[in-house]
């Protein structure tokens, strides 16, 4: 493992926090990229983390951000969007912009926190965005380096995360109303083994030039029936699952887009992230880091439901 300066886009989000607490207590030298100074100031506790206040999209802040790291970890991402060019300004152009950075400094490592959902991506604006960004940072560092590996998460979920909150509520009740077809299967991760993954690819020359799918480990990966039993188990007491139609999810999230468009707001839930949501085969498959044995998922579902969940409750949020 390297010990050189960490550059970090998307330091304040789900993931990012989880990852900056982990290089931080193992007393790496951390810098962050953040949009405001509180939140700079919230994450930067230790002496080893600093911080550039901009964004992606702001060169002069990225070049403040890569001067002398040794690696960067782009998990800047835009995750909610009505139009296909908004998700493509930050996820595309937002990941030109920091690959460029990275070159111009001399940056030896950059890991991509991509998503799994860019193997489709004629599903969503999101997903053909992190296809996109994928290629872009293919065809740039061809040439000039830096050395790169991008990591494919399917959903990841754990403390802290608002856009799987409204799944587990769901599966928290006696009757979980589910977005999504009783036969579709998809893997999931906890959030903890996806930083573990993350840190443990820093400085790995091993995994260089390859895109790595990460799951937790369980076969084939799950389906909402199995979910839903797991989570009765882990309550004790039965849940069964509602699927809504995707006629009536497509119509809501048409709305939703109309009202955002009206309010200048960002949805929650679109078209595309409906599209994403009724695909029948989310599980992942190029799983190489877990068979080669340099990484290995902890938590299972049940596991990491029981922590979230309880960690939900403790903060008011269910």
């Amino acid at each position: 493992m390297s010990d050189g300066l960490i550059a970090i886009t998307g330091g304040t989000g789900f993931i990012g926090q989880h990852l900056v607490r982990r290089l931080a207590e193992q007393g790496r030298n951390i810098r962050l990229l953040v949009r405001n100074s509180k939140a700079g100031a919230e994450l930067c506790t230790r002496e080893n983390v600093d911080y550039v206040r901009g964004d992606i999209e702001n060169n002069r802040s990225l070049d403040l951000l890569m001067e002398d790291a040794e690696t960067v970890l782009h998990l800047a991402s835009r995750n909610f969007a009505v139009t296909r060019a908004e998700f493509a300004r930050t996820n595309r152009t937002g990941t030109q912009n920091v690959v460029k950075a990275a070159q111009a400094a001399g940056v030896r490592q950059f890991v991509y926190l991509s998503s799994l959902a860019a193997r489709e991506p004629d599903l969503s604006g999101y997903a053909a965005s992190k296809a996109r960004a994928e290629d872009d940072l293919r065809r740039l560092c061809a040439d000039r380096g830096p050395s790169w590996v991008i990591v494919r998460p399917p959903a990841v979920y754990g403390p802290g995360d608002r856009a799987t909150l409204p799944m587990l509520q769901a599966l928290n009740s006696p009757i979980a109303l589910l977005p999504g077809r009783a036969e579709a299967r998809f893997s999931l991760i906890y959030v903890e083994d996806l930083v573990d993954a993350i840190v443990g690819v820093i400085g790995d020359a091993a995994v260089s030039g390859k895109t790595i799918e990460l799951d937790d480990g369980t076969p084939g990966g799950y389906d909402w029936p199995s979910l839903a039993r797991m989570a009765g188990e882990v309550r004790g007491k039965t849940v069964r699952p509602i699927f809504l139609p995707r006629s009536v999810m497509t119509a809501a999230a048409g709305a939703v887009e109309f009202g955002a468009r009206v309010t200048q707001s960002t949805p929650m839930i679109a078209r595309g992230k409906v599209r994403e949501l009724y695909h029948i085969n989310w599980v992942c498959e190029n799983t190489e880091l877990q068979k080669s044995g340099a990484w290995q998922p902890k938590t299972k579902f049940a596991e990491g439901f029981r922590k979230t969940v309880s960690w939900y409750k403790d903060a008011g949020w269910i």
